[in-house]
C-alpha cells in the first residue's frame, strides 16, 4: 500500500507541476517552500452580494498557504542579528495561552538567543509549518521587501527590508507606515514583487467563484456557502479531510484544535480550498492586508482560531492597529509575477485559471506531502 501511495503522489505532483507551469515559488533554504497561485479573469466585478470588494482588473499571484513560523525565522536569522526594528516579539516564544492576559494567545515557539548583534533564531520542529503570529502591518511590510529584494542576509537596511515593494525608510510609526504602505511601489521590467495582498486581492482570491469575468462569490473562503465544519471540543479533525474544514472555535469552547498548538499545519485541510486553490483563508490565523480602516487602523481578513464561524464570511473585517502584535493575527503574501509586471497598481492580462483537476491534484498533494512532514516531526 506505501508503494502504491507513494507513486499515486510522485504522479500526482507531476500533474500539478504542469497544470501550473506559470506559477512561482520561492526558495526557502532551510524550511517549506512559499508556492504562489495565479488569480486571473481580470473583468470580474465585485460581489453582487454587495460587499463592495473583490473587483481586480489585473492579474497576481496568491500565496498558497499562509506565511510559517519556519519562513519567518529564516528570515529573522537574515536580518535580525541585532533587530533594529523590532521584527522579533518576545511572544513568539511561548506557545501556551495564557488566560486573562490582553494578549493571551501563544506564539509560534520561536526561541532567540545571543545577544544584540549576534541574535539568533529557532523554532521547534513541530511548529516550523504553523502560521505566525505576533506580527504587525510593517513586520509584513519588511518580509515582503526581504523577499522583493531576493532574501539577501544583513542589517536592516535599504538593501534587506527598508526598500522593494515599499519605501520604509526607518518607518516605525503608523503615520509612516501608513504613508509607506498607501504608496506601494511598482515593479519595472521583469523584476518580481512580493507584498501584502490588498483587500480586494485577498477577497478575489479567496471568494471570486473563479469562473470568468463575473460578480459571482462564495460566502466562505472554502469554496462553499455553508458554513464551515471544526472539531469539536477533545476530538480530532476527520482524515482524510471531507472538505468544507476550517480551524476555528466553532462551539464556544477550546479554541481551534486545542493544546499545545491551537492552530493546525499549513494545508492541513488537504480538500478544503478557495476557488484559486489557496489553504486556509478561513479560519487558523487572522490575515493582514493593505486594506485601510479610518486612522492609523488596516483590515485583517479570514477569521481566526480563537473566533466563531461569523469570523470566517465574506461579510467579516476586522479594524487593527498598524502596529498591533497579536497572536491571532499572520499574513499572507501576494506576488507581482504573475501578472506581467502589473504589481499591485495595474495591467497585466489574464493569466491561465486552476481547473477542477488542478485543484484536486493541489489538495492531493498537499496530503502527500504534509503527511511526510508531519512523520518527520514526530
Amino acid at each position: 500500500m506505501k508503494k502504491v501511495l507513494a507513486t499515486f503522489c510522485a504522479t500526482a505532483a507531476v500533474l500539478a507541476a504542469t497544470c501550473i507551469a506559470s506559477a512561482a515559488t520561492v526558495d526557502f533554504t532551510s524550511t517549506t517552500d512559499m508556492p504562489f497561485l495565479a488569480v486571473g479573469n481580470t473583468g470580474n466585478t465585485d460581489d453582487v452580494h454587495g460587499s463592495g470588494y473583490g473587483a481586480v482588473s489585473y492579474a497576481y499571484g496568491i500565496g498558497t498557504y499562509e506565511v510559517t513560523a519556519g519562513q519567518y525565522t529564516e528570515f529573522l536569522n537574515a536580518v535580525a542579528a541585532d533587530d533594529t526594528y523590532g521584527l522579533y516579539n518576545e511572544r513568539m516564544a511561548d506557545p501556551s495561552h495564557i488566560e486573562g492576559d490582553d494578549f493571551p494567545f501563544g506564539g509560534a515557539n520561536i526561541q532567540r538567543s545571543g545577544a544584540a548583534g549576534s541574535y539568533g533564531y529557532s523554532v521547534a520542529a513541530s511548529w516550523e509549518d504553523r502560521p505566525v503570529n505576533y506580527v504587525s502591518w510593517g513586520d509584513v511590510a519588511r518580509f515582503s521587501n526581504w523577499l522583493t529584494n531576493g532574501m539577501p542576509s544583513g542589517a536592516q537596511d535599504a538593501s534587506t527590508t527598508e526598500e522593494g515593494a515599499y519605501s520604509l525608510g526607518g518607518a516605525t510609526s503608523s503615520s509612516a507606515l501608513k504613508t509607506a504602505i498607501d504608496n506601494r511601489n511598482s515593479p519595472t521590467g521583469s523584476e518580481t514583487f512580493y507584498y501584502m495582498p490588498s483587500e480586494d486581492e485577498w477577497y478575489k482570491a479567496a471568494l471570486h467563484k473563479n469562473d470568468g469575468d463575473t460578480g459571482n462569490y462564495y460566502l466562505y473562503p472554502t469554496s462553499s456557502d455553508t458554513t464551515p465544519s471544526y472539531a469539536a471540543d477533545g476530538a480530532s479533525f476527520t482524515d482524510p479531510d471531507p472538505g468544507n474544514t476550517a480551524t476555528y472555535d466553532g462551539d464556544g469552547g477550546v479554541d481551534g484544535i486545542g493544546a499545545p498548538y491551537f492552530r493546525t499545519l499549513i494545508g492541513e485541510h488537504e480538500n478544503t480550498l478557495s476557488p484559486y486553490g489557496a489553504f486556509d483563508m478561513a479560519g487558523n490565523i487572522g490575515e493582514w492586508t493593505e486594506g485601510r480602516g479610518f486612522g492609523s487602523f488596516a483590515i485583517v481578513r479570514g477569521g481566526e482560531f480563537a473566533y466563531g464561524d461569523s469570523g470566517l464570511a465574506a461579510t467579516y473585517r476586522r479594524i487593527r492597529s498598524l502596529t498591533r502584535e497579536s497572536g491571532d493575527i499572520g499574513f499572507r503574501i501576494a506576488s507581482s509575477e504573475l501578472a506581467g509586471g502589473g504589481g499591485g497598481g495595474g495591467g497585466g492580462g489574464a493569466v491561465p485559471e486552476p481547473s477542477a483537476l488542478l485543484l484536486l491534484l493541489l489538495g492531493l498533494g498537499s496530503l502527500c506531502g504534509l503527511r511526510r512532514r508531519r512523520i518527520s516531526h514526530s
